[in-house]
């Protein structure tokens, strides 16, 4: 009860602390590093490796990383906006190219997708993104609950570019209805007999995995609207989840 308390006491000051444009703490991302800076936002030090500050006056904010991994970025956008690549396509370059990731793995969709939909690349600080109880699931919030300070950081892309990239995501997620979708599976069903997430990924004209987990809640449930159930991690997933709901209703009886 201490704990939640203080958590609310301490909420308004980083919303305060945020709005300013100064990092509250959390991992980097690529291309980026943390800096020591003062309540003014001068630097002071680093780039550093962790997120905790050595005086309580000190500020943490970004700066760009590596000159190789702000290559990574901008080609990343580049591709994406100028040449009008695919997520896939990119995903695919990057792993051909040898470019790692930050932790020295190969490239997913999804990685490829939050560095174009991450504002920090554009200089904006953005907070309050996701909330919950102490203990509890983070639910995401509303946009009108976002604290957002542009300038915050050098930017590594231009502004400019970041919005066309955002609007060619919208643009890109609009396009395909539901049926359309469930019809681009049930096309690759027949082609293949099965259905694996790494086979989504290596068809060209196909969407993202994302896109189907975002539209539907998961994979899977995109799977049982098509009536496939022939992967066996998720018939798995699925005997669990209803072994779960049995427990459930066999408590309350």
């Amino acid at each position: 009860e201490f704990s939640r308390e203080l958590s609310v006491r301490i909420f308004p000051a980083k919303c305060h602390l945020a709005s300013r444009g100064f990092l509250m703490g959390g991992t980097p991302p690529f291309g980026m590093r943390t800096v020591l800076v003062d309540s003014n936002g001068k630097r002071i030090y680093g780039p550093i490796a962790a997120d905790r500050k050595v005086y309580s006056d000190f500020r943490l904010n970004l700066v760009p990383g590596p000159v190789k991994e702000v290559r990574v970025i901008r080609e990343i956008f580049r591709r994406y906006v100028e040449l009008g690549e695919s997520v896939t396509e990119i995903m695919r370059f990057l792993n051909a190219s040898g470019t790692p990731t930050m932790k020295g793995g190969k490239w997913h969709q999804t990685g490829v997708i939050r560095i174009l939909e991450n504002e920090k690349y554009a200089g904006t600080q953005v907070y309050n993104t996701k909330s919950g109880q102490m203990g509890g699931k983070p639910r995401r919030n509303p946009p009108s609950e976002w604290i957002r300070k542009p300038n915050a950081f050098p930017h590594i892309i231009d502004p400019e570019v970041f919005a066309k990239a955002q609007e060619i995501r919208r643009e890109r997620r609009r396009k395909l209805s539901d049926e359309e979708l469930l019809a681009l599976l049930r096309r690759l069903l027949a082609k293949r007999g099965r259905l694996t997430e790494r086979m989504i990924i290596r068809q060209k004209d196909m969407p993202i995995v994302a896109d189907y987990a975002n539209r539907f809640g998961s994979l899977f449930n995109a799977y049982r609207k098509i009536g496939y159930y022939g992967n066996s991690k998720h018939n798995v997933s699925q005997e669990r989840l209803r072994r779960r709901h049995l427990r459930t209703e066999l408590v309350e009886s």
